[in-house]
């Protein structure tokens, strides 16, 4: 038993060693790693993450190999090269890099579409296509005229000559309305807004992210269970947010089950061509019950077609698709709009520029909608959220593996 001891802890050690060592065998220059943590202190005390990175290729250039836990990583931030991978070679980069406790994302229920991979990735990616095309996305603007003609509103009844406001909240708001409704078909979003906010303020950056990173067996094993377990406990947001799509969820299967035959002729004539079909519904049409996941690996091939039987997701699948949609939209775009604002105070001519332009265009009379047509003829306007974006990227890196 102790010489089986001895040669475990050996091995551990020599792996350490050898995956410490894995950039500088290859001649790729990078932060010099310690031995078990590697570089993610580093990247875990910076907020945001990625100031640490865009620091690093300042010192190390735009290719550069750094160690994130127990994770060797290739930090690359040259523009043809990143155009390379992520579109000549999807196939081979197919999959972005997830926590350790999600484990295998393959055969894991609890997984979104962010996360998976491969034939899951695509089925998943099949069912969510149609609630993001043109055409849905034209019966999705009554909805977002409305939401933002309450939030001026609100913001008319509370601005006050002299005073100051905070707008990021302002916009947090609208956008989390906006794709709250889109995505849950309901009206009030504070409860859920709330539960976001603070489920993003947790994601990756806590004490179990971080030692599942520099010990994935832990993470997978230990944490993951644990966290399962005592979720509602330590008032998990995350694990209560899920919690509630759940409800929501089930409540809107129960309600479609109560529809009688005139009810759901009508539900099948908005889905053809009248009304926005929120993303529960357009989900709960692919459910099933169950769910094959299968191990998957090797080349992916994007051009290969999910067969119809094929397009079904399960309960769990919703669940989590909804999760990803709630939590991925609201804070880059509040975060965009609120930049955007700051930069128009700052630059008088081009708010009056782009004042201008919307004029021009978007004139409205009362009651009338801008429509999609108008929106694609806002040059000026797409040229100031280029500029915004360019200045300060909202989502500044992307992890792959492969």
């Amino acid at each position: 038993m102790l010489l089986i001891l001895i040669i475990s802890a050996f091995f551990l050690f020599w792996t350490a060693i050898r995956k410490n060592n894995y950039w500088k065998n290859r001649g790729i220059p990078g932060p010099e790693p310690s031995p078990w943590k590697g570089n993610i202190d580093l990247i875990f005390n910076k907020n945001p993450s990625s100031l640490q990175l865009f620091d690093w290729s300042k010192k190390y250039g735009r290719i550069y190999g750094i160690k994130n836990g127990w994770f060797n990583t290739l930090v690359i931030s040259e523009p043809e090269m990143v155009k390379e991978l992520l579109f000549d070679k999807f196939e081979s980069m197919y999959g972005h890099m997830v926590n350790p406790m999600i484990g295998n994302v393959n055969t894991n229920s609890m997984v979104h579409l962010f996360a998976t991979k491969g034939r899951r990735w695509k089925r998943l990616r099949h069912i969510a296509n149609p609630a993001f095309s043109t055409f849905n996305l034209k019966r999705a603007l009554p909805i977002i005229d409305d939401t933002i003609q309450n939030n001026i509103k609100i913001l008319k009844n509370t601005y006050l000559p002299g005073n100051h406001i905070n707008i990021v909240d302002y916009f947090t708001e609208l956008t989390f309305d906006v794709i709250y409704r889109l995505a849950m078909g309901q009206k009030d979003s504070k409860e859920f807004c709330q539960l976001s906010r603070d489920t993003l303020t947790v994601f990756n950056n806590n004490i179990f992210d971080y030692l599942s990173y520099i010990f994935p067996w832990l993470g997978l094993n230990v944490l993951s269970p644990f966290l399962g377990a005592t979720g509602n406990l330590r008032r998990d947001p995350g694990q209560i947010l899920i919690e509630k799509i759940y409800e929501a969820v089930n409540r809107r299967k129960e309600e479609k089950m109560k529809k009688n035959e005139r009810e759901e002729e009508e539900e099948e004539e908005n889905l053809k061509n009248k009304k926005w079909v929120n993303f529960i519904d357009l989900f709960l049409e692919s459910e099933a019950e169950k769910v094959e996941l299968k191990e998957y690996s090797g080349t992916f091939n994007r051009s290969e077609k999910v067969e119809k039987n094929e397009r079904r997701n399960s309960i769990d699948e919703i669940v989590m698709n909804l999760f990803l949609f709630l939590l991925t939209g609201f804070d880059t775009t509040a975060n965009t709009l609120s930049l955007i604002a700051h930069n128009l105070v700052i630059y008088p001519e081009v708010q009056k520029r782009l004042f201008e332009e919307i004029e021009e265009i978007c004139g409205l009379e009362e009651g009338e909608i801008i429509n999609y047509e108008q929106l694609a003829k806002l040059k000026y306007a797409d040229a100031v959220f280029y500029e915004t974006q360019r200045l300060c990227p909202m989502a500044a890196a992307l992890v792959f593996f492969y």
